[in-house]
């Protein structure tokens, strides 16, 4: 067994009963002290989401403006973390509507009822998670393109928190092989949209005062499978483990003549709104942002 195996146990049969036992309100109040913590060391990581900020705002933002969205993004990240340790208990299928109101449920359901195929794009911002699980219990089950993380723990815990009965984790390495057999039969696939890439084919877009190089993902899998893309995010609501999860848009497929991108650009757009009405819930020192 090695050390990051080690690590992963611990925290799983030890840190996470141990909170768990602990309640939501105190480990709520634990992980946001940390995080302010966190905030107050003036990381490398903390000056790349100011950076970011600016770029997004525009030269009209200021310091305070700037300073309060990032304090914000500590404590969103501290209370995330928080939340983890409830999901399932929580969003059980018995219990998940108390935590969870949904905005636009019938357009989710239309997209159940076609037994079409869809794609759900959602960003780095609110609790991807608690969307996740969400939309699993809506779509029964939802598909996720995971891009599983380096580092053995954190994987582990990836691994952890996808182990749902109404959800099916999909390395993104293997994407290519499970996407179109889960399309055509009909399946919901929930993917994070602004990923970008180096080289190959690209859609450049705006995005949050940047030019983004994206893959061309969406655009390409909602025309060859005849497939929607509907933009969705999942933020956290006033009161204690609340969230509220949203349908933005709902994009039909570009034409063979129109393969220009323009799912990708509108997705990316309805997130930007919706980013930008709730800053501090965004993951700003994300690589792309």
């Amino acid at each position: 067994m090695n050390l990051e195996t080690v690590r992963h146990a611990y925290l799983r049969r030890v840190v996470t009963p141990v909170l768990g036992a602990a309640g939501p309100a105190l480990t709520e109040r634990l992980a946001r002290r940390l995080g302010r913590g966190v905030h107050s060391m003036n990381t490398p990581g903390r000056r790349n989401a100011e950076r970011h900020i600016r770029t997004a705002l525009g030269p009209d933002a200021s310091e305070e403006q700037v300073a309060a969205i990032v304090e914000g993004m500590y404590d969103h990240i501290a209370r995330f973390w928080s939340e983890a340790v409830f999901l399932r208990r929580r969003l059980s299928d018995a219990s998940w509507r108390k935590y969870v109101n949904v905005e636009g449920e019938d357009r989710l359901r239309q997209l159940t009822d076609a037994r079409r195929g869809c794609l759900l794009a959602t960003a780095y911002f609110g609790n991807p998670a608690a969307c996740a699980i969400a939309l699993g219990h809506i779509f029964r089950p939802v598909y996720v393109l995971v891009d599983y993380l380096a580092q053995p723990a954190l994987r582990a815990w990836q691994k952890d928190l996808y182990d749902w009965p109404n959800l099916r984790p999909i390395d993104a390495r293997k994407a290519a092989e499970h996407l179109p057999r889960v399309l055509a039969d009909g399946g919901a696939v929930l993917m994070i949209c602004e990923h970008t890439r180096s080289r190959g084919r690209v859609i450049e877009t705006q995005f949050l005062g940047n030019t983004l190089r994206c893959y061309p993902t969406l655009d390409r899998l909602s025309q060859w499978f005849d497939v929607p893309v509907a933009a969705v995010t999942c933020i956290r609501g006033n009161s204690p483990f609340s969230f509220a999860l949203a349908v933005h848009e709902i994009f039909e497929p570009a034409s063979a003549a129109s393969d220009d991108g323009r799912v990708t650009r509108h997705t990316l757009a309805a997130m930007e709104r919706a980013i930008l009405r709730h800053p501090a819930q965004y993951l700003w020192s994300v690589p792309g942002a």
